[in-house]
């Protein structure tokens, strides 16, 4: 691979590369239960990316910086908040909704 001249475009075709796949499995369940005729409590356990499967970023693709061309050295990360979206270690939620 090398720079195409400024200004222009290089002759690589859109999508050669392919970083590494995407995975993760999510379980929940949860308990609802009557309070009154109208009003009822849920429990809910909600675990993501229960087999804690590491989603690796796509390699380094700049030549600004040629030391980390074609490494992977980061994770994803889908929301930018830590331990939540696509990609993140395994997390798990507790949680009681009143529905009435």
């Amino acid at each position: 691979f090398a720079s195409a001249p400024a200004g222009e475009f290089g002759n690589i075709g859109r999508n050669v590369l392919y970083g590494p796949k995407l995975g993760a499995t999510d379980f929940s369940i949860f308990k609802t239960t009557a309070i009154t005729e109208r009003v009822s409590a849920q429990f809910r356990v909600e675990m993501f990316n229960i087999f804690n499967k590491v989603n690796y970023a796509g390699p380094g693709t700049s030549f600004a910086s040629f030391a980390a061309l074609g490494l992977m050295s980061n994770t994803r990360n889908g929301s930018g908040a830590p331990g939540l979206g696509f990609g993140e270690p395994r997390n798990t939620q507790l949680a009681l909704k009143i529905i009435f």
